[in-house]
Parts: C-alpha cells; structure tokens; sequence
C-alpha cells in the first residue's frame, strides 16, 4: 500500500512542480494578434491577444464568436526553426493576407477575392526567426489559414508550440517548449499513475474477496447506484460563476493568457486531465460539468478508507449514504463552482490530520483553501485547537503556506500579492437596509441569524443533522473520529463568522446556503451516530432524529428535483429577499406552493434519494413504534373508583 501512495504522490510533486513552472514561464504559446475594426489596420484596435492558431477559429475568438463583416488584423512573433532547411510557408484567406519571415516578404496573396492559397519557399538556418502576417476582411464570408512545410513534406499547420510573442534565444525558446509540453504529459502520466494506484490500492481487498467470497452489502450498492446516478443520470451544466471558471481554464490553455478574474484557479488546474480528456473524447466542457460530481465521489472512497477503522461500521456507512442522498452535496455537483473542491479537500484534509496523517492532511487542506481565498482564516481556527490539543506548534504553519500560496497566485495573475479582485465589490441597492455596501459590511448579528436561521439559506433548515452534537465517549465513535468530528465544528464555525459580515452571505441567485456546503460532513456524522445509537435513546430524542433525517432527505430531494422553480420573482433584486425570508419562497417548501413537473432524469434520481431515505428511515420508526407500544403496555392502569365517586350527586 505505501508503494502506491508513494507513487501517487510523486506523481502529484512533479505535475504540481510543472503547472508552476509552466504559469511561472512568460513565454507564451503564440503571436501577438491585434484586432482593428476597419480593414486598414488604422481605426482603433478592438482587442490584443496572444494566439495560437493564426486561423478563422482565432477571428471567431477574438470576437467572441459574432466577427464583424470588415476588420483586419496583424500577427506578430517569432517561430522556432529547429533544423536547416528549405521551408514552404502559405496562406489561404478570403480576403487578402501577407506573410513576413524576418522582415521579408514571402507570401504575398492580397486583395479583395474568395479563399485563395498563395505559397512560397526559403531557406531557414536553424534558429529563431521573426514572423509577422496580415490580414483583412472586406465583406462576405471571410477564412484564413497559415500553414508551412519542411522540404517535400505536406502543408499543415504552424504548431503553436513553434511560435512565441517576443524574441528569445534560441535555447530558451527549447526550454520554455520542454515545460510546455513536459506538463501535458505530466497531466496524462499524473491521471494513469492515480488509475494505477487507485488499482493497487484495491487489490488487497479484492483478494480477500476471492478468498472468501461474499455479496456486496445493501449500503454498498446504494453508494455505488448512488455514484452513478450522480455521475451519469443527474444533468449537469456549466453556468454562472463555473461558466466564468471554465472560460478562464480555456483561456489559459488555447491562448495561454492568465485570467485576472477574481475567483481562484486552483480548483480550474485540478480539472485540466478533464479538459485535456475532452480533446480527445467527448467535449471539454462535458468533462469538466462534471469535475464537482468526480471530486465527490472521489471524496467518498476516501473517506470511506480513511475513517473504516475509526468508525463504528452502523455508523460510517449511513453517514456516507447521507452524504450521497440526504445533504446539499446532490445539488452542489451539478456545477462547475468551488464549492465542492474545497469543502471534500477540506474536510478530507481535516479528517486526516486527526487520523495521524498530518503532511496528506495539511495539504489537502491548503488546496481546499487556496480555491476558496477567504476560507484561509477559517482554517486558523481548527489549526490552532489543533495545536492546543497536541501542543505542537507545527499544525499552523499550513495557514502560512496557505496564506502564501493565495499571495502568490494574486501576484501572478494580478500583478499584486494584495490584490484579491474583490476590491469595492458590492451589490445592487434595493429595499433592504444594508443592500449596496462593499465587502465585509453586514452587520454580524443579523448576518448570524440569516446564516443560521433564515428559510431559505438557514443552516437549520439545510443541515439540521448539526443541532444533534455528537460526544466524546459515544460507544460507535473512536477518539481520532471525535477529533475529526470538533475540527469541522470548529472550522464551520468559524466559516459561519467570517461570511455573516460578508454583504452576499446568501450566495446571490442559488439554492440555498451555497457557502457553507462543509457544513453537511459534521450534520451528516451527527445524524448518522444518532441512527446507530438509537436503541439507547429516548422517545422525544427518536422522534427529534425522525424529523431531522426526513427533513435532510427533503433537502436532497428538493436540490436536484426542483431546485428554484417558480422562483423566478426572486430575480428582481427588489424581491431576491422574499427567497431568503418568507417560507412560500424558500426553495425547500415552494414545490407545496406552487408545484412544477421534473424532468424524468431529475425524478429519477429523487426516486433513489426516496430508497435510501426508506433504508435508513425505517429501522428508526421501527423503533419508535416499538417504543410507543411499550410505553403503552407497561402504563400501569387507573385506580378503581370508589362507590361514592360513581354517584353523581351527594344523599341530600
């Protein structure tokens, strides 16, 4: 088993070390490309990138996808000759098109006409070389391909690996091609090592199995059907904030620019295997819609392997299939967000410190995090009741390289390891008393309240398995389990206090409390211990444990079945208020208000959320019922009434 983990973690350090160096190298991939909005190259310029393609694909992209019927453009760079020899340059283009090599003219095919090749030949020494093409488009349908050749060999692309915005020598030019193409390599050698171990990992047991061969239990082929439902059945998009998310991957790998946008790229670099996979089957986006739902499901197999001897087996395996069925996970992998990456990675990462494995933990942790920049001070509060409890300082210096690696991804994207680009970020003024101001300005005690108890994003509601608090010396959890168990708490803790002043504690337009999904690891465990234990409790605590698991499978039901439909009031930033407040509107009951048919794949999965539900649910009102029945006959009867008590009305 360690040789596996070994090599997975090998494997991580040099593609980690890689996608750094190839952010950190800023000899892009491409030539200058300029953008003008007449066909002279003299009105003012629309828009600069470095491009890759030198294609119609790129005129398409520059004009995000609606090219005007006149523009022109230029192209500027150097190409990477690697060996002597003659080379056959071309273009085809509709309209006219030229193309420089060092400053000479060697393509000439201008003028206004439909697509035409033009050609021509030289001889390159081995080197760098200047590049420089125009082009303009005058009407009508437009096309433009550069292409070259090697001797006899065929016309084809320039390889964008060849090409570079600015001159270097011609050994850096080498290296900067060795890292780039060094990392996809890295990505696909990372992804078949992961396979790899993942496979290793399993053979253990699969060989006990074959010793002794058993079936698979019931709750273990609801966490299977359970995976493939989420994975295959559930719909999945890419919208919003993820769409933002996406296109920034894009544009780092098709036009190797680093976006400025204010959300983290981290959890983005971890779905590139994904991105890159799309290239050859599928779809890009195909894959990466479901990067949250492959990052969940990964999440549950190691949990599963990380807690198995930690926990009671009555209580780990509800716990998980609480995690599958009966939380705001189900809602949360539909998308591209950050929400999911950091809230597995995080609560994985913890659980693991508490197990023993610092170094995974931590860094698991620290990834979470740096995808999700302002959860860095809610991870000091479990590192330093951590470092209390052991007495080792040593737990907080995650937070330090947590803090610095969110440093130093602002000063590469941002130019500034103090710029989050979220400066005077605000919302819309609107009826409400404190709508419109920037940043941390919300009041803490009503934020608090909304957090914890509003209808429509109160934690009460979406997670009530946390009003259950799981203790110390309950016989179905170890020590290492609770330890795990009071870092959550702590952590969600202080996640709660951090976004109640944040002006959009809410989330903006989504279901739900969006921020505090880690919020369903603790209310889950507290619900499952309570299913395990249920023998040992009380009639009130049963049925309190009845009402809050009904509500928790309500919660995935309703976020993969309905979502936010008949909400649409509730986008009028006069009226976004009445989802967070009025109970008609909450998300949760507005499917008894106002009812809206699902799709048959969404109603499918609600229909395995009904299973599990009944699974769990029915031991438990077993024993209720049992416990009422008792109750019942153990009651002792009522005293006999006296003769004098039997008459109505007194002698007299």
């Amino acid at each position: 088993m360690a040789r596996p983990r070994g090599a997975l973690a090998a494997a991580t350090l040099v593609v980690a070390l890689l996608c750094f160096a190839y952010v950190l190298d800023p000899l892009p991939e491409g030539l200058n490309a300029t953008f003008f909005s007449d066909a002279n190259w003299s009105a003012e310029i629309v828009r600069t990138m470095v491009d890759p393609r030198l294609s119609t694909e790129s005129a398409f992209a520059a004009w995000r996808g609606s090219p005007p019927d006149v523009f022109s453009a230029t192209w500027s760079g150097t190409i990477l000759v690697v060996r002597d020899g003659t080379y056959t340059f071309a273009t085809a283009s509709d309209d006219g098109s030229w193309l420089y090599v060092d400053r000479q003219l060697v393509v000439d095919n201008g003028g206004n006409h439909a697509t035409r090749l033009a050609k021509a030949s030289l001889h390159l020494t081995r080197g760098v070389h200047a590049l420089f093409v125009k082009h303009f488009q005058s009407g009508g349908p437009f096309d433009l391909e550069v292409t070259w050749a090697r001797g006899d060999a065929p016309l084809e692309a320039v390889p964008a690996w060849a090409l570079a915005p600015r001159s270097v020598s011609f050994v850096r030019f080498l290296a900067s091609v060795a890292v780039r193409r060094a990392v996809r390599w890295a990505l696909w050698l990372g992804l078949a090592v992961a396979i790899v171990a993942l496979a290793a990992s399993t053979r253990a047991p699969l060989a006990r199995y074959a010793a002794a061969p058993t079936l698979p239990s019931i709750e273990t082929c609801l966490l299977a059907t359970g995976a493939l439902m989420l994975l295959f059945v559930l719909p999945h998009e890419i919208e919003s904030d993820g769409r933002v998310r996406y296109l920034a991957l894009a544009q780092l790998f098709e036009w190797r620019e680093v976006s400025p946008i204010p959300y983290s790229l981290a959890g983005p670099l971890f779905s590139a295997p994904l991105y890159l996979l799309g290239k050859v089957v599928l779809t890009s986006e195909w894959w990466c819609a479901r990067f949250n739902a492959l990052v969940f499901i990964a999440g549950i197999v190691v949990a599963y392997r990380l807690l198995q001897r930690r926990l009671d087996a009555t209580v780990l395996m509800p716990f998980l299939l609480l995690l599958v069925a009966a939380s705001m996970f189900p809602h949360h992998v539909q998308q591209y967000y950050a929400e999911v990456f950091t809230a597995v990675l995080v609560a994985l990462g913890l659980a693991a410190v508490a197990s023993g494995h610092a170094v995974a933990g931590w860094t698991a942790a620290i990834a979470g995090v740096v995808n999700t920049p302002v959860t860095v001070v809610a991870l000091a509060a479990p590192a330093l009741w951590h470092a209390r409890e052991t007495r080792r300082l040593r737990h907080l210096v995650p937070v330090l390289v947590a803090a610095g690696a969110i440093a130093i991804e602002s000063w590469i994207r941002r130019g500034s390891p103090f710029v989050t680009g979220y400066e005077a970020n605000h919302g819309e003024a609107s009826v409400l008393t404190y709508a419109g101001r920037p940043g941390f300005s919300y009041p803490l005690l009503f934020g608090l309240l909304s957090v914890l108890l509003s209808f429509g994003k109160g934690l009460v509601f979406y997670a009530p398995g946390l009003l259950r608090r799981v203790g110390r010396h309950d016989p179905h959890v170890s020590d290492s389990a609770f330890r795990c168990y009071k870092l959550w708490m702590v952590f969600l803790a202080a996640l709660i206090l951090i976004y109640s002043k944040w002006w959009a504690w809410y989330g903006g337009w989504y279901w739900g409390p969006r921020f505090f999904l880690f919020a369903a690891f603790p209310a889950c465990l507290a619900l499952a211990v309570g299913l395990a234990g249920r023998r040992q409790s009380t009639l009130r605590a049963l049925l309190l444990m009845f009402a809050a698991l009904s509500l928790s499978a309500w919660v995935a039901i309703d976020g993969v079945v309905f979502q936010m439909s008949g909400l649409g009031v509730c986008r009028d930033v006069n009226f976004e208020a009445l989802c967070w407040y009025v109970p008609e509107f909450s998300p949760l009951w507005r499917p008894f208000v106002e009812f809206t048919r699902p799709p048959l794949d969404r109603a499918a999965v609600g229909a395995y959320f009904c299973v599990v539900y009944a699974w769990l649910a029915i031991p438990l009102v077993r024993e209720i019922l049992n416990r009422l029945t008792s109750e019942r006959s153990t009651q002792p009867p009522p005293p006999p009434l006296s003769r004098a008590s039997r008459t109505p009305y007194s002698a007299a």
